[in-house]
């Protein structure tokens, strides 16, 4: 506020405060559990989420969101007085080890920061991301849990995002396990390729037989996660499965669409490790080969 001449402007202590302590927008990495049961949800949330949201996000995670009137709410770990819901997650959840209790109905949940990471704008702002256990008979269920937590509209214009085939191997293979990936690649960031390369993507995948299109799109898919070896394999075999019914290796997945892989490889975006591009170079192609045209509002 304004001050006479020769005296030092004074700034509101609340607003100060608020200024200095609002958390930065990253990713929290928490662990929601009741030891007793055996049952632990792992969720990525932005923490820029209120204390309501999280709320949310947990009780969609447990399977028991559709029971509104329940009462839920959090307590630090040393206080049994609820929390203010509108109070951002990140002021209580900003390092590991902080803790917090959520507490729903009759049960208390322990919730605590496993790990933090830097986000972006595609990355997702809610995520189950891992957990075990069924809790009140409600089935643990990952890729209904993101369904509800992403939303319809959105999911939809993920997945128009992708080429047309693409899409097709998606819906078949399970939307659901695949869309959280799709939204962290960000399809449409802007791309610096050489003209080399664009030539040599455009014209992948070279095989004509459905089911070798389909392996290659599933191998790109699986190559996207930027996971190791026994992991990749087990996402393409799984999704090639839940794609075409038959159960196949990862090699004999590979083998169906190898002339296509072998054009990756020629751009650096397949192979050992020592013949590869960085990891971020290797994204950029995988976009390029995905995207479809920018879908407009749905």
């Amino acid at each position: 506020m304004s001050t006479e001449r020769g005296l030092a402007t004074v700034v509101p202590l609340y607003d100060a405060r608020a200024r200095r302590s609002r958390p930065d927008d990253v990713t929290v990495v928490l662990s929601i559990q009741v030891q007793s049961q055996g049952v632990v949800r792992v969720l990525g949330v932005r923490s820029t989420l209120s204390l309501a949201e999280l709320g949310h996000v947990a009780s969609v995670a447990l399977g028991v969101a559709s029971s509104p009137d329940t009462p839920a709410f959090f307590t630090s770990s040393s206080s049994s007085s609820p929390l203010e819901p509108g109070i951002l997650l990140g002021h209580w959840l900003r390092a590991r080890g902080d803790d917090l209790v959520f507490h729903w109905g009759l049960w208390c949940f322990d919730v605590s920061v496993v790990d933090i990471h830097p986000r972006d704008h595609a990355t997702p702002g809610r995520l189950c991301i891992g957990g075990v256990g069924d809790f009140l008979g409600r089935p643990f269920d990952i890729p209904r849990i993101n369904a509800h937590l992403t939303g319809v509209k959105h999911r939809r214009w993920l997945l128009h995002s992708l080429r047309p085939e693409v899409r097709r191997v998606i819906m078949r293979a399970g939307a659901d396990s695949f869309l959280p990936l799709i939204q962290a690649l960000d399809l449409y960031r802007p791309l610096c390729l050489p003209e080399d390369t664009r030539r040599i993507l455009d014209a992948l995948p070279v095989e004509q037989e459905p089911r070798a299109r389909e392996a290659w799109w599933l191998c790109v898919l699986a190559l996207s996660c930027l996971t190791g070896g026994p992991e990749r394999q087990e996402i393409l075999s799984e999704s090639f499965y839940q794609c075409t019914g038959e159960e196949r290796s990862a090699e004999e997945i590979a083998s169906l669409c190898a002339a296509s892989l072998e054009g990756l490889r020629q751009v650096g975006a397949y192979g050992e490790t020592w013949e590869v591009l960085p990891a971020d170079q290797r994204l950029d192609l995988y976009r390029y080969v995905m995207r479809g045209e920018i879908p407009s509002r749905l």
